[in-house]
């Protein structure tokens, strides 16, 4: 195989996926159109190319595509050539004669196009021409002529764009003046627009007054060194050949400062491709030395090589390609080098510490606690966070994460939650009070249920007496005799939490609703209720068949005798009758079989081998039974100790809804997001890099799914039977900065089952009829538009975004290349997340307003309390956390951030509300298997330039 088919590819990359127009056809105007360079590997091991003794290579580039490399070489007879040298296939290479009379001195290939550029002498004067390949051949065409030397040629890696022109790239050099000093002048990539960068006062740009000059650096000696990957920093020598850095601000060069403080003169210095650090060369000094952090990390590459000349970066950051000489001739050399996170190409903006590097090294990604309130907030930092969005301002990445999509799905699923209870099951609650209390005074007067209906009938009346029933119930503090009923009852149970504490009459309504069904539960007898008149019965339905499509099926019948409320087939214990189907999903029978139960048979009692019973279970009993291998591996502890919880949990798969054949569909919506979270939970989903970044992907999934879980049981935390154990129970030109291109997570099987979901929402709410009144007002209109017909839109919308991120996700997981279109999707995530999100809220409110919801951390108590006062188990939701992934990136890999939840669990000796839990919150650690992937620090906003 020749070198020119060796070579040919990786060029035609350069055009083909990194030209200046989209690489989809059809895509509309994009942010997206100047397209990445997909990067060729290196080799992991040495190569050489030798010259023959004749001939000296003047100098050389490694191409943006890698790993070619362009060589200007002089032979003995005067002429000069260019080099082809695929790295890949040394044996290989492939020629170009310089047309005579022309001289080259520097040679830099184009960033994005298959065109390279040669700057010397021609004709007793100085020139720059730009070569480019054809059909047949290459064919150089000057650009530029000076009478004064050009020295050294560099192009910037990003375009340019004005007003009238563009978008174009530019070349940056040296011009020698008559007094000997070098100023950098720049012209683009077609000769024109010429103005110097840095240099003395007099050579600057005079532009019309009010109008901003490209720049005005003033320096007495410079020389253009190299950029930052970016593009917007500039690397340049002084007449000390100290080296200084300068920015490219808005729509000009701004300031510029010495670079690393100044400590860097003579030889020469690179950036490394990912932009964390700097290589230095020294001649005479082998190798060249990486420095990190500011220079406070430093160590020697290719220290076996002394290079004659300034060494070289292969895009991909693996390896630097250098020049050399022995006695034996010239050779060009290419070393693997050893750089942190040498292939991800914005490092820089990611990996400010040793530390934070080695985390991403070792696991492909970390999370960084964050201070804000919602889940969508993450997704506006890079455009409005940072204090106005700057376009000439390198930006972060975005990944789109599940979790997002879950936070969604619960506003929609409590939104709708509120709404009908609202709407419907509260009203019908107190008219079910009123007419089962007037009927027990008729029928039973004087009994324990006439006083208990009498009670709860009293509490929206003001003026009850300090020692009242209606008392105790509306104070919900402690364990307290009641006359009334006979025996000690807890109304510390009563205290609102959730959704309740919002206003004053959900906060009765919680209390007078969680008394009811509590000394249900405590009353054997229930022969009264029973007897109650069809019509009361008919009422107490009313107040039930709101939370229907809310709730999983209970475990206990109901008094009122409706069928539709039987025990589901997972219930191995079912409960005695009850005046509300408190829902059981088969979250509570985890919960409730992985704990010990004295009156359950031997072989079911979860209890140490020396007999310590097991009083409270774990969250990650319930991932480990609808199948997170992690969350089981985590419980290795409780399994030891507890042999029999082992059997336990596999018992608890035999018998869960998927195992035992009951379709997701064919539930509630509890039952649809249970079965969503075993998706979520599903060990079959491949980390997005490699096997070393699968810890972080497991630990991320589980928590994500646990998060969510919390915040369903939040939402259903007064209608959700709780489980326990029983021991007894203007300017000149703008740089075009690479848009940012994010990326999805990559489980498309659970933005699908999230989708799903919505679906099943809206399938839910077209089958309420007459539920959901009122009206929504429609976005960006001062019309509105039925509330029922308002969620079903949106719900629609939601579930369709959700599939397209499924869909995207797929493509990566294949390989596909994006369209612009779907990376603009990625980009602009935050606002149907956020717009949904609060469209959804809103219908918690009696006039549907858009508002600031309530901050994301929430907490649900799932286990505990009961008679024998056993400490409550705590699943907590926290503010959100970032998480920075590593993701492939056009033949390399880059760093995306997205926002995910964060999840407690812990004991407490107390019923906590979402306001005591955000109080208590800044305290509460981490669990350990998320917090050894947990960064010190957050993101600075915008990412600090890295010198």
């Amino acid at each position: 195989m020749s070198f020119r088919r060796n070579l040919l590819p990786a060029l035609c990359l350069l055009v083909c996926s990194v030209g200046l127009r989209g690489q989809v056809a059809g895509d509309s105007a994009s942010v997206f159109d100047v397209n990445e360079i997909r990067v060729l590997p290196s080799p992991s091991e040495p190569r050489r190319l030798n010259f023959p003794s004749a001939e000296k290579p003047v100098d050389f580039d490694v191409s943006a595509a890698g790993p070619a490399v362009a060589i200007l070489v002089h032979d003995a007879a005067g002429a000069y050539r260019v080099v082809f040298w695929d790295i890949n296939a040394p044996e290989k290479h492939l020629e170009w004669p310089v047309p005579t009379g022309i001289a080259p001195r520097s040679i830099a290939w184009h960033p994005a196009s298959r065109v390279f550029f040669l700057a010397g002498s021609s004709r007793d004067e100085f020139a720059v021409w730009s070569v480019k390949e054809a059909s047949d051949g290459w064919s150089a065409q000057e650009i530029h002529r000076s009478a004064y030397e050009i020295r050294r040629l560099v192009l910037a890696p990003r375009p340019f764009t004005s007003q009238d022109e563009g978008p174009f790239y530019r070349l940056f050099f040296g011009e020698k003046g008559n007094d000997g000093s070098y100023a950098i002048k720049s012209v683009t990539e077609q000769g024109g627009r010429e103005y110097q960068v840095v240099g003395p006062k007099s050579g600057f740009m005079k532009l019309p007054e009010g109008e901003m000059p490209p720049s005005e650096i003033e320096a007495r000696w410079a020389l253009p060194v190299a950029f930052h990957p970016t593009g917007h920093l500039l690397i340049w020598e002084d007449d000390r050949h100290c080296f200084n850095v300068a920015r490219y601000d808005h729509v000009n060069w701004g300031k510029s400062a010495p670079l690393l403080e100044g400590k860097l003169c003579g030889g020469s210095v690179t950036a490394t491709p990912n932009g964390v650090g700097l290589l230095y060369w020294r001649p005479g000094t082998p190798g060249a030395t990486l420095y990190l952090d500011g220079g406070a990390a430093q160590s020697v590459q290719a220290a076996g090589e002394t290079f004659i000349s300034t060494p070289s970066s292969v895009p991909d950051g693996k390896g630097i390609v250098g020049l050399t000489k022995t006695s034996e001739g010239w050779a060009l050399v290419y070393v693997p080098i050893a750089v942190p996170l040498a292939d991800v190409a914005n490092a820089w903006m990611f990996a400010g510490s040793a530390a934070e590097r080695r985390l991403f090294a070792a696991n492909g990604g970390l999370f960084r606690d964050l201070e804000d309130d919602q889940l969508y907030s993450l997704y506006d930092s890079e455009a409005y966070s940072c204090g106005g969005y700057e376009p000439t301002t390198p930006k972060r990445p975005y990944l789109v994460t599940t979790d997002i999509f879950w936070e969604i799905f619960a506003a929609a699923y409590e939104g709708m939650f509120i709404l009908r209870e609202r709407q419907e099951a509260i009203p019908a609650f107190w008219e079910f009070v009123k007419q089962a209390d007037r009927a027990l005074q008729t029928s039973h007067p004087g009994s324990r249920w006439a006083g208990i209906f009498s009670s709860v009938n009293k509490l929206q009346q003001p003026g009850a007496g300090k020692e009242t029933e209606v008392a105790r119930i509306l104070r919900a503090e402690g364990r307290v005799f009641s006359p009334l009923l006979g025996r000690e009852f807890d109304y510390g149970e009563l205290k609102p939490r959730g959704h309740y504490t919002s206003r004053p009459d959900l906060e009765t309504y919680f209390k007078a609703f969680h008394y009811l069904t509590e000394v249900t539960e405590k009353n054997e007898d229930v022969e009264e209720l029973k007897s109650l008149p069809a019509d009361v019965k008919a009422k107490a339905l009313a107040w039930i068949r709101p939370y229907e499509s809310f709730i999983a099926p209970p475990r206990a019948p109901l008094v009122w005798k409706d069928d539709k409320f039987s025990p589901p087939p997972y219930a191995k214990h079912p409960a005695k009758e009850r005046v509300f189907p408190l829902s059981w999903g088969f979250d509570n029978e985890v919960l409730l079989s992985t704990v010990y139960h004295l009156d359950w048979p031997e072989p079911e009692q979860i209890k140490s081998s020396d007999g310590l019973p097991r009083l409270l279970p774990s969250s990650l009993d319930v991932a480990a039974a609808l199948g997170s291998g992690l969350a089981r591996m985590l419980l290795a502890e409780h399994l030891r100790k507890y042999p029999r919880l082992v059997t336990a949990l596999e018992r608890l798969q035999m018998r869960s809804p998927a195992a035992s054949g009951v379709q997701a569909a064919s539930g509630s919506l509890y039952d649809r997001w249970l079965a969503a979270l075993a998706v979520q939970w599903s060990e079959e989903v491949a980390p997005p890099n490699t096997a070393a970044g699968e810890k972080l992907w497991r630990a991320k999934r589980l928590q994500t799914g646990l998060a969510s879980w919390a915040t369903l049981r939040h939402a259903t935390v007064l209608v959700n039977e709780r489980t326990g154990a029983e021991c007894g129970e203007g300017g000149f030109e703008a740089i075009i900065m690479a848009p940012p291109r994010g990326y999805v997570e990559a489980d498309p099987q659970t933005f699908g089952a999230i989708a799903e979901l919505f679906d099943a929402a809206a399938r839910e709410l077209q089958s309420a009829a007459g539920s959901f009144q009122g009206n929504l007002k429609v976005e960006e209109s001062n019309e509105s538009e039925p509330v029922r017909q308002g969620i079903l839109r949106r719900l629609a919308e939601t579930a369709k975004k959700a599939r397209l991120f499924q869909a995207i996700a797929a493509k990566e997981l294949r390989g596909e290349p994006l369209t612009n279109q779907e990376y603009e999707e990625i980009l602009y995530v935050g606002r149907i997340a956020e717009h949904h999100f609060l469209v959804f809220k809103s219908l918690a409110r009696e006039d549907f307003a858009l508002s600031n919801p309530d901050p994301i951390p929430k907490i649900a108590d799932v286990s505990g309390g009961g008679p024998y006062h056993l400490p409550y188990l705590e699943a907590g939701v926290g503010h959100p956390m970032e998480w920075d992934q590593i993701v492939p990136y056009f033949g390399r890999r880059e760093i995306a951030k997205g926002s995910v939840y964060s999840y407690y669990e812990f004991v407490s000796d107390r019923l906590l509300n979402d306001a005591e839990w955000r109080q208590k919150l800044p305290a509460q650690p981490h669990p350990d298997w998320i917090a050894s992937f947990l960064a010190g620090s957050t993101l600075p906003c915008p990412a600090h330039d890295p010198y």
